[in-house]
């Protein structure tokens, strides 16, 4: 009905370990549902930051490096209504999360301008 496979509703559930699981076994992490969400929005809405820092960060809640989908991507994709991953954080309530989110965006937009 919605699109979603088992790696979004991995990702909203904020269950890592089953994220790293489906990962392993192979599943793609890259799609996107019917309203346009990956599961960087999908995390980002709940507020799992521990997950949202393996998709886009490749570490460990402790900052230790690790295999991980890379899906730095995600920050900038809009969904069918035009919103971002970190918009969606924060209409589900998760401020900080969205600051970081767009804090992220915005280094990666630098770091592809030419000076």
């Amino acid at each position: 009905k919605f699109g979603c496979t088992a790696v979004h509703w991995a990702a909203s559930s904020g269950n890592l370990e089953t994220c790293r699981w489906l990962f392993e076994q192979g599943f793609d992490f890259g799609v996107l549902n019917h309203a346009g969400h990956g599961v960087v929005s999908n995390a980002a809405w709940k507020g799992w930051r521990d997950v949202i820092e393996w998709f886009v960060l490749g570490c460990d809640a402790d900052g230790n490096k690790c295999k991980c989908p890379e899906l730095r991507w995600q920050l900038r994709v809009r969904d069918k209504e035009g919103k971002s991953a970190a918009s969606i954080a924060r209409e589900g309530g998760h401020e900080e999360i969205a600051r970081w989110l767009e804090e992220l965006e915005r280094e990666d937009i630098e770091r592809e301008t030419p000076i």
